[in-house]
């Protein structure tokens, strides 16, 4: 029987199908489907390299599977160069059913299967397609996504029936590394006879001198042994390619680490870093995620990582919370101070309180009252905190608090002194304060006061302000009188009574220490009013050695003795009566003479002087000591 090598090889090649695998905290998904995406093929050649245009797009994760129909030999060193000039060279094994005892023989044709990783060829490249041994007649190439072998899973085994007549068949089992093929099918060169149903991966046949080749087409779709058998339509020989596959049905895991500094209620109080691990222990990951920093306050964003594997693509995402401004707390002072820097009152402390992000943990402190006197007074201060658990305290408030007023006194006369004219201290002021100190010294005003310079006066100091702004003053009242030094003969001071016949003019004479003028009498004085001589008392009585003759009272100051001397016109009804003579002076004193007036025929034995005496101490001692 002549040896023929099949147009077409047993598609059904070792590998593992590696699920991508998209990371998520979501449930893992199933694997996507294995898709074949044809690229193109070279025109026939008798040997040399074929050039392949791609006409799809080839990214990262794709695998270009290269299929060559060459002169049979057992090995092949396949070579692809894309067209910006990255080579990937790769010894593969033939693989085939192969019909005869004697194997694969010279210049028989068979096809050669090399997977190479795509890395990123692009569309409207080329790829070169070199081998080391062979004479290349054609070369196609295909894109297969979602398939993967897991060469270190791989096998392969023979089974041979030899009842058949042709005992001799057999099986080659080398396998080449990382082969891939399409849609679980089979991959048909265009120039070569090839079932409509081939690409179906229903399985298809080939002719060959006659004979019908049957290839099993077997779906991969859980790990596990497959065998894949060949048969001739004219015989019942077969033969058997058993492969172990891998199949990746789960997306990678993804674990999120997030570090920072954890506050509270779930926010973070520094800059955080969300990394990710990304694991498969069925596949390679295809795709990960890079770390993400996080470096401003947020109230939430959202950090997603994408993994894919060939077991599908997984995602999933946290949610920092950031917060890594403290609280703001600021203590103001009312009211302001004066110009001065000082406070004449109770200074009251408010706190403003605010957070931007978080929120504040309860509310802004209560207000501070600042009643104590000083010049450093402090307030105390607050602390709050945030939702995220920053916190602040507040700036400590100083103020100066001056309650009291300046200390006012005046000086020089003293509050209820009586001087006399040429004897009056000079009144003055004087300001201090132990505090604030002294702004503004008090003034001196005098009032009251007659024009002569007697009469009732008050000193007061006025005006005095301290660096508070408090104001204060002070005043003194003091009298200024004559120098009065009591009646003169003829007239005899208390408590002695003094008897005259009614309607004589009595020459009272007194000293004021100087000559004062003749307005020396406060309005309406003197004067004289009538008392009971029946009025108990005591002292003596003396009778009046000295009158005048005179029409009415007048008043003269005598120079010589330095005496006034007020003539007093008495009245003779006021005969049998007794008086008292009030002298009113302008200086606001009172001086009183008692007088008991007789009648003109009236004698003054020693009987009546007795008398008399008797009655002015019943009658005016009282009116002396009022």
């Amino acid at each position: 029987m002549t040896k023929h090598i099949s147009h077409s090889i047993l598609r059904v090649l070792a590998l593992t199908v590696l699920l991508m695998i998209t990371t998520s905290v979501i449930p893992k998904t199933a694997a996507a489907a294995t898709a074949v995406v044809g690229l193109g093929c070279s025109a026939s050649s008798n040997g040399g390299n074929l050039t392949i245009p791609i006409s799809s797009t080839v990214g990262e994760g794709d695998t270009i599977l290269i299929a060559v129909q060459v002169v049979a030999r057992n090995e092949d060193l396949v070579g692809v160069t894309d067209s910006v000039g990255n080579t990937y060279t790769r010894l593969v094994k033939h693989l085939g059913i192969v019909i005869g005892p004697e194997g694969l023989e010279e210049n028989d044709t068979h096809h050669v299967y090399a997977a190479f990783d795509a890395h990123a060829l692009n569309g409207g490249q080329t790829i070169t397609v070199g081998w080391g041994f062979s004479n290349a007649l054609e070369a196609c190439a295909v894109k297969v996504s979602g398939l993967y072998q897991s060469p270190f899973d791989q096998s392969a085994s023979a089974h041979t029936n030899n009842t058949s007549p042709d005992s001799g068949n057999t099986v080659i089992t080398s396998l080449a590394d990382e082969v891939l093929i399409g849609t679980f099918g089979w991959f048909c060169f265009p120039n070569s006879p090839c079932n409509a149903d081939a690409t179906a991966g229903a399985g298809y046949t080939e002719a060959i001198e006659g004979q019908d080749v049957m290839i099993e087409h077997r779906t991969v779709n859980t790990t596990g042994t497959y065998n894949a058998n060949a048969t001739l339509s004219a015989s019942s020989d077969w033969n058997a390619a058993i492969v172990t596959f891998k199949v990746d049905t789960t997306p990678p895991v993804i674990t999120p680490q997030v570090s920072g500094t954890v506050g509270q209620n779930g926010w973070y109080t520094s800059n955080v870093v969300v990394s990710w691990t990304v694991t498969d222990p069925e596949s390679r990951v295809i795709s990960t995620c890079s770390p993400t920093t996080i470096n401003a306050d947020t109230a939430g964003v959202q950090v997603t990582c994408n993994a894919t594997s060939s077991g599908g693509t997984s995602t999933q995402s946290v949610t920092v919370k950031r917060d890594a401004t403290p609280p703001t707390i600021t203590a103001t002072a009312a009211p302001a101070p004066n110009g001065n820097g000082w406070n004449n009152s109770d200074v009251t402390v408010s706190f403003t309180c605010a957070d931007a992000m978080s929120g504040l943990v309860g509310a802004c402190p209560a207000n501070q009252v600042l009643s104590t006197e000083g010049s450093t007074v402090n307030s105390t201060p607050q602390s709050i905190s945030d939702q995220a658990g920053n916190s602040a305290s507040s700036n400590v408030v100083t103020v100066k608090i001056d309650k009291t007023a300046p200390g006012v006194t005046v000086t020089g006369v003293s509050d209820g002194a009586t001087y006399d004219p040429d004897n009056v201290p000079t009144a003055s002021c004087s300001t201090t304060d132990v505090l604030a100190g002294v702004t503004t010294q008090a003034t001196l005003s005098i009032t009251g006061g007659n024009p002569d310079g007697t009469g009732s006066f008050t000193a007061t100091c006025s005006g005095a302000i301290d660096n508070a702004g408090n104001n204060g003053s002070a005043s003194v009242t003091y009298s200024v009188a004559y120098n009065w030094s009591g009646f003169f003969q003829p007239v005899d001071n208390l408590p002695v009574v003094n008897t005259v016949n009614a309607g004589q003019a009595i020459p009272v004479k007194f000293s004021l220490g100087g000559d004062y003028g003749l307005n020396i009498f406060a309005a309406g004085y003197p004067a004289s009013q009538q008392v009971s001589c029946g009025s108990s008392g005591g002292g003596s009585s003396s009778p009046i050695e000295e009158t005048v003759t005179a029409g009415s009272s007048s008043l003269q100051y005598d120079p010589g003795t330095q005496h006034y001397i007020y003539v007093w016109k008495t009245d003779k009804a006021w005969a049998g009566s007794c008086r008292q003579l009030i002298v009113r002076l302008i200086d606001g004193t009172e001086h009183i003479a008692l007088f008991q007036f007789n009648g003109k025929v009236r004698s003054a034995a020693a009987s009546d002087t007795a008398d008399a005496t008797a009655i002015a101490e019943r009658i005016f001692l009282p009116l002396v000591n009022r």
